[in-house]
């Protein structure tokens, strides 16, 4: 007598997909997998404190406005279109040693400063003249190839009011912000824009790193007229001696109208 055995057909059913299953795994190596991470401005100088502690420790300190209890640092830490260049800790610390040769700081360290004032102003003015802020006038940040051309300001003035020249050494690949000349057309004084370290893209703009502390010329017109008065000489030596005459030097020594300001 023949005897059938009949398989229960989910049996089956479950055998053919085991089998599937284990004929389609793959082994994915993940070791050279590359992950994406959308940095801001404040998060990427963080990721790298070795070169910018100095500087985000500034960011910290330094209001967005006198009206403000927010600091820059968490503004690049927002939404927005800025062009940064970044100082790094040996940029800072060379602007502090040039102080402290010029007898503005008793040490060449923050602890040399003779006031608060004094530290307060300092450390808005390496903050201010680092950033321009192209949000309010939906301006995109800058890249160095939209720059100008040899020896002409950027469009957008930085969080202190001053349009920054940009200037090439005679190789172009050497970028200078606010670079002064020689008479043979060497740079011999800015903050030079480090060759690999520039047109950083993060989601809230573009940082540039620098080898000074971007330092705009802090005279005004009065300074630059008492100049021509005290050499005795100058092609505005009369226009000089016109605006002394009349009083209007103290005027002329004012950055802004605060009365507007406010």
């Amino acid at each position: 007598m023949k005897m059938h055995l009949k398989t229960p057909m989910f049996l089956l059913l479950g055998i053919a997909c085991l089998c599937l299953t284990h004929s389609c795994k793959e082994n994915i190596d993940m070791s050279d997998r590359y992950t994406f991470k959308d940095y801001t401005i404040a998060s990427y100088l963080a990721e790298h404190d070795s070169t910018y502690s100095e500087y985000i420790k500034l960011l910290n300190n330094v209001k967005i406005s006198r009206r403000s209890t927010s600091s820059v640092y968490q503004l690049m830490s927002a939404r927005g279109k800025y062009t940064m260049f970044a100082p790094t800790n040996r940029a800072i610390q060379d602007y502090l040693d040039s102080l402290y040769k010029d007898g503005v700081i008793t040490e060449p360290s923050w602890e040399g400063f003779k006031s608060e004032h004094t530290l307060d102003s300092i450390q808005k003015l390496i903050v201010y003249n680092s950033i321009l802020d192209g949000t309010k006038d939906n301006v995109e940040p800058l890249q160095t190839g939209s720059f100008p051309d040899n020896n002409l300001p950027l469009d957008l003035p930085n969080m202190n009011d001053r349009k920054l020249n940009i200037c090439y050494d005679k190789n172009p690949q050497y970028i200078y912000v606010e670079g002064v000349f020689d008479d043979d057309g060497n740079i011999v004084k800015g903050a030079l824009i480090d060759l690999k370290n520039r047109d950083i893209f993060t989601i809230n703009g573009y940082i540039h790193q620098v080898h000074s502390v971007v330092a705009p010329s802090e005279k005004t017109l009065a300074d630059l007229l008492q100049g021509y008065l005290d050499s005795g000489q100058g092609k505005y030596i009369v226009m000089a001696k016109l605006m002394q005459a009349i009083g209007m030097t103290d005027t002329l020594t004012k950055e802004r109208d605060e009365v507007y300001e406010e």
